[in-house]
């Protein structure tokens, strides 16, 4: 991949080794109480193409149409 730094496997391996352990062997976590006793989660899945970052603007509409178009296709279907 271009733009990767290339590593070692040794390198990697001591890389790895500074990365917490988030959850034990049992499964089990460290567990905080919530802020909120409620949360809201809005979520939208969608196809998304990586676009050029030097040049967003065509890749973001590229991908603004194509979902729309999905999105006004879906709204068009009817269930039979």
């Amino acid at each position: 991949m271009a733009g990767l730094p290339f590593i070692s496997k040794s390198e990697a391996a001591t890389e790895t080794q500074k990365i917490p352990k988030l959850v034990g062997d049992s499964g089990s976590y460290t567990k905080v109480p919530l802020a909120k006793d409620v949360i809201h989660l809005g979520l939208v899945q969608s196809v998304v193409n990586p676009v050029d970052g030097k040049n967003p603007a065509p890749g973001m509409k590229k991908n603004y149409y194509k979902h729309e178009v999905k999105l006004k296709l879906s709204m068009s279907r009817k269930d039979t």
